[in-house]
């Protein structure tokens, strides 16, 4: 169990981001309860009474991320922009029940994931039930009911969502959440964030350490070590294979 910020999710037909830091992206295909009667302490039979609608989610994950710690896993849960929700609510009064919903994920049209809500484990009702016991459950709150088999990390070797990739979350009765995969880019984080000092790390290739200023090009960015040559005369050797780190600065003249 764990939680998601909202800053962690696109919408339908937006990208998806994988970070810098990591190419273990993978998706998990949900189907969502979206709470329209809050509550505390739920009795299962009355977990209907709770539900305003359902909605669909990829619910990105960063693997290696979610091993940080070993009984947490939210670092890898919560990269910005990682994950997918849409691409509409479908109202409870358009469900007969909900014991014969399935699910199917597509990577680029092919099935990855496929099942039906009868197989869960936890149920809709044990999950209201269970959560609304220590937590207030409220309009809006957001409840992703868990994936079947078939994400990437469980492929051997496992199979990492990598840019232009498509991704495809299907449940009949609900519709299609689409989404495509772009990896972050650092720029238009510096250009977002003027005058800040940037360090992260590139597992397998090199610790960079950015310091932005109001006047970046939003275009490639090119690094400089410890020199104050003109922009022009920086070449790859000036940086390929140079521990530790990096200094990237390109300015307007």
């Amino acid at each position: 169990l764990f939680l998601r910020t909202p800053g962690s999710f696109v919408g339908h037909n937006q990208n998806i981001l994988r970070p810098p830091e990591s190419e273990q992206l993978d998706y998990e295909g949900e189907i969502v309860i979206v709470v329209g009667k809050g509550g505390r302490r739920i009795k299962p039979e009355n977990f209907a009474e709770h539900i305003f609608g359902l909605t669909i989610m990829n619910e990105g994950t960063i693997r290696d991320w979610v091993r940080h710690a070993k009984f947490n896993v939210t670092q890898g849960k919560n990269f910005a922009k990682s994950a997918s929700i849409g691409p509409w609510i479908v109202t409870a009064d358009e469900f007969n029940n909900y014991d014969n919903l399935s699910i199917e994920t597509r990577v680029n049209g092919e099935i990855r994931q496929n099942d039906s809500i009868s197989n869960m484990i936890f149920k809709f009702p044990y999950l209201l039930s269970y959560l609304s016991t220590f937590f207030e459950l409220k309009p809006g709150d957001i409840i992703a009911t868990g994936t079947p088999v078939g994400a990437g990390a469980r492929f051997d070797p496992p199979i990492w969502l990598k840019p232009d990739d498509v991704i495809e979350v299907h449940v009949p009765s609900i519709g299609t959440l689409k989404n495509s995969v772009k990896d972050e880019s650092i720029m238009d984080w510096i250009l977002n964030n003027p005058n800040e000092n940037i360090q992260f790390n590139i597992p397998g290739k090199f610790n960079i350490k950015l310091s932005s200023t109001d006047n970046f090009l939003n275009t490639d960015i090119y690094p400089v070590i410890e020199k104050d040559e003109s922009w022009e005369d920086i070449s790859e050797d000036d940086y390929i294979g140079k521990p530790p780190f990096i200094q990237f600065s390109k300015t307007l003249k």
